[in-house]
């Protein structure tokens, strides 16, 4: 895979802790916004392998914010891992290409094993 950078937005710190862990683990280097505004700041930052992305956020959320994200054109390519507590996340990315779901609360491993799976594609291609 020739990116390893992913970015994880999540205003929860102790699930970005989480979530950095793992992606750390598996060879990737994170960075973390914990709002919209932050993560278009550190958009530029570089090509990004993948995006985590909690669906409840200070300043955005739903389907407002996976559109933003999925605007921006930096984020566009990237695979995008939401994460939500909510029964109706499923049919917010329902028919969205490079979108999956991760329920919340989620344990270490099955946050790998979903993260695996969203970079799947771009190891195949390394």
């Amino acid at each position: 895979m020739p990116n390893q950078r992913a970015l994880v937005i999540e205003d929860d710190r102790f699930i970005s802790m989480i979530e950095k862990r793992v992606l750390e683990s598996l060879g990737l280097t994170v960075t973390q916004a914990d709002s919209l505004i932050e993560a278009f700041r550190q958009a530029d930052q570089a090509d990004w392998c993948l995006i985590i992305l909690d669906l409840h956020l200070p300043d955005a959320e739903g389907a407002e914010l996976l559109a933003y994200v999925r605007s921006h054109p930096r984020f566009r390519a990237a695979p995008i891992l939401c994460v939500s507590g909510d029964e109706d996340a499923t049919k917010l990315i329902a028919g969205l290409g490079g979108v999956h779901l991760l329920a919340k609360p989620f344990q270490r491993d099955t946050l790998r094993k979903a993260v695996l799976q969203c970079l799947e594609p771009f190891a195949k291609v390394a």
